[in-house]
C-alpha cells in the first residue's frame, strides 16, 4: 500500500484541493512478479504524486550487508535494510534461514537506500 500526497498549484480551488489531497494506491502481486518499490515510487512520481509511506508485504532471505545489519533481498534483487523498535526482533529474525515474508513501513531515502521498519515477520513456507 502506498498513501501519496498530490501536488497542489494556487489556482485549484477547495473543492479539487479537497478531493485531490490524498491518493491511496493498493495492489496485491503474484508471487513471482518482479515488479519492485522503486518501479512503483517512480510510475507515482510520473503520476504527479509524491509516495509519502508505504506499508509493505514483501518475501526474501535474509542477508548481512556490509555495515553487519540485516538487509531483506528480494528475487528481484531489491534490498531493505531492516529496522525494528528492539535488537530481540533483529536477533530473531538474523537467526531465521530460508525464505522470510515481512510486513512493515518502508521509507526511502538516497543515503541509506529503502529502510524497511518491520512489524511482523513470518516464516515462508517455500
Amino acid at each position: 500500500m502506498v498513501s501519496t500526497q498530490a501536488t497542489k498549484t494556487k489556482n485549484q480551488s477547495w473543492k479539487q484541493k479537497a478531493s485531490s489531497f490524498f491518493a491511496l494506491f493498493t495492489s496485491n502481486l503474484k508471487k513471482d512478479n518482479q515488479l519492485t518499490l522503486h518501479h512503483i515510487r517512480k510510475a507515482v512520481g510520473e503520476g504527479g504524486f509524491k509516495a509519502k509511506e508505504a506499508t509493505i508485504t514483501i518475501t526474501g532471505t535474509v542477508i548481512k550487508n556490509q555495515s553487519g545489519n540485516l538487509v531483506l533481498e528480494t528475487r528481484a534483487g531489491e534490498q531493505f535494510l531492516l529496522e525494528a523498535e528492539n535488537q530481540r526482533m533483529l536477533d530473531n529474525i538474523s537467526k531465521t534461514k530460508g525464505s522470510l515474508t515481512v510486513t512493515g513501513k518502508a521509507k526511502t531515502s538516497d543515503e541509506t537506500g529503502t529502510k524497511l521498519w518491520v512489524q511482523t515477520v513470518v516464516k515462508s513456507k517455500t
